[in-house]
This record gives structure tokens, sequence and C-alpha cells, in this order.
């Protein structure tokens, strides 16, 4: 095999189910037949993706418990999902299952024919990453090791991920870095970005982000309308599945420009998080009228929680009504179905 994506999913998560498939299915939208490239699934439930046009690559429950390690570091798997598969293609792309492609996947592979890696994108250089906080224990620790990288080393998101069948050593110093780090990755989650980027250090390295949109900052969005998207056509596998995924939204659904622009005018006078809350609560209730934008509505409703919970507004909440010094949206069935959730989740402490 020549070329191969590669997802990894595992677990009886529906919604990491369904980001899966969307994004096979939105690779598969702007492949040609002739295109000479395979999908693979590494998986524990290979029933999930029977009749789906992958490879699919079992994996046991106890390989993965050991992928995890003793210290149980969930993202470590992840690196050896894609050491497992190095041997299975001549280069290999993962893909994290919460993106989708905006162009075909034969851009990827021709970007490693000069033997260039790929990542997602280039977030921080290691100088300004090692001034975050959640970076001070890791720094001090590499520090007596005498192992400070240099101040301009590139620190990547990996949510894409090219390499080479020839690439062994590689996953194994990204993994070796891993696990030297163990005690940082409770509090460091991204440390198998880290540790990749360590083993990239000094080879040419592109992005993928202009082919490939990695939503993890919005997932609650794309989660809602994925559950409405496979609820309407299913998820076993038929060819017009493909077209049909393109109905699918590309961003959170967000009010129209004229609908912002009063909200940002409604807002203006309060406070910074008041202003968050009225600008969530507001977005909810004015998304566009159409199917995806009102399946997801309840995450901008969420994302005002925070500002509600322990405030003077939860009261008004909790009884059932809109806070009278909180700017309404105009037609009261939305005024009704935001408060009617955000009650719920009050009460259910959700």
């Amino acid at each position: 095999m020549e070329n191969q994506l590669l997802y990894f999913v595992y677990g009886g998560s529906e919604s990491y189910r369904y980001e899966a498939k969307f994004s096979i299915l939105s690779a598969l939208r702007h492949l040609r037949d002739d295109a000479g490239i395979s999908i693979s699934v590494i998986t524990d439930r290979p029933q999930d993706f029977t009749g789906w046009p992958v490879r699919i690559k079992p994996i046991s429950i106890a390989e993965l418990a050991g992928w995890e390690g003793e210290y149980k570091y969930v993202h470590r798997k992840k690196a050896c999902a894609i050491l497992s598969a190095l041997h299975d293609a001549k280069r290999t792309v993962f893909i994290d299952s919460d993106t989708f492609f905006l162009k075909s996947p034969v851009f990827l592979f021709e970007r490693m024919n000069d033997g260039a890696y790929l990542v997602d994108e280039w977030e921080a250089c290691w100088r300004e990453a090692k001034l975050r906080p959640e970076f001070a224990a890791l720094c001090k620790d590499l520090e007596s090791r005498n192992e400070i990288p240099d101040q301009d080393l590139k620190l990547y998101n990996s949510g894409v991920c090219g390499v080479y069948d020839t690439d062994e050593a590689l996953m194994l110093e990204s993994i070796g870095y891993i696990d030297a780090w163990k005690d940082h990755c409770a509090k460091l989650h991204t440390i198998e970005q880290i540790a990749l980027s360590f083993a990239l250090k000094g080879k040419k390295v592109y992005e993928a982000k202009d082919c490939v949109r990695h939503y993890f900052s919005t997932k609650k969005y794309f989660h809602a309308m994925l559950g409405l998207f496979f609820s309407r056509h299913g998820e076993r596998f038929r060819a017009d599945l493909i077209r049909l995924s393109s109905e699918v939204p590309q961003s959170r659904p967000y009010p129209r420009v004229a609908s912002r622009l009063w909200v940002k005018w409604k807002a203006k006078s309060f406070k910074k998080s008041d202003f968050r809350l009225v600008r969530a609560l507001l977005y909810g209730c004015l998304v566009p009228r159409t199917p995806y934008a009102l399946a997801s509505r309840h995450v901008w409703w969420e994302s005002a929680l925070k500002h509600i919970k322990g405030g003077g507004y939860e009261l008004s909440f909790r009884h059932g009504n809109w806070p009278d010094s909180l700017p309404k949206p105009l037609f009261e069935q939305d005024v009704s179905t935001a408060v009617s959730y955000i009650k719920y989740k009050l009460e259910n402490d959700c």
C-alpha cells in the first residue's frame, strides 16, 4: 500500500464514532476513485465499521490498556496506534476523529513527496510555551536533566500526523519522551504533542490546516450537528452518505450579521462576564432557523451557564423566568425555549 489515512476509534462513545465517520465521509467526498489512497481504522469495535469502505484493524482491550501505559495517559495510545500501522503503507497520515476535509487528501500526501512530515498546525515555539504556568514543572524537569530544547523549537498540534514506514525510531522516540515525562501528564495533557514535536526537531514539517479542519475547540456544536445528521440518514454506509455529508455546516452556527450587531449593541453596557452571558444567551436564541443550527443552539446556552450558576440571575431561571435586567430576543418562543433548557440544566446540576 502506498498511502493510507489512519483513524483510531475506541470505546463506545457515540459522538466519537460519529466524528470519525463524518471525517471519513468528508475525505471520500473530496477523493477521486483513482487517487490511490486507502483508509484504515484501528478500533476495538470493528462491528461499528462493517460495510464502510475502510480497512478495519481490530485491537483488543488488553492491547489498548498496554498502549495507555502503567500511568494511564490516554493520549499515549495515539502514538502507539501510529507506530502499529507504520508498515501498512509507505506513507501514513493519521487523522484525529474531530476533523473534516476541506480539500482532497491527495494534497497531504503530495506534501510528503520531498520527505517532509505533516502536522495539523504549528501552535507555538518553546520560548513562548515555556512561560505558560502549565509548562513550569516540565521545564524544571528538563532543566534538571540538562534537556532544555532550543528556544526556536516548534510545538505542533498533532491532530494530523504524516509519517513514513521507516519512522519506527521516530515514533519510539516520541513514546520514550512521553514515558520520561509521565509525572507531568496529569497537568499537561498535551504531553503527547510536545513529545512528537521534540522527536520532529530539525525535520522539514508542513502544516495541514488548509486541507483539514480540526474543530477540537467547538466539539459540542459538532456533536449536536452530527447527531442530527446520523439520526436523519443512519450510520450504515451507502454511497449517497458521501454527498449528503456536505449538508453539515463547516463551523458552529452563528446568528446573522445584523443579529450579532444587535446583540453587541444590547450588551455594550454590561460588564465583561455579563457581556459574555448576554451574548451566549442571545446567540442561542438568534441562530438561523435551519435544522443544524437549531440542533446545536443549546450549546450556546450551556456556555452561558457558568455565568448564571451562583450569580444573581440563577433564581430567575430556576423560577422559569428570563431575568428582567437582561435584553430579550424578539420572539417569545425563543425566550421560552432558552429558559426551559437552562432551568432543566440548573435543576439537574448539569
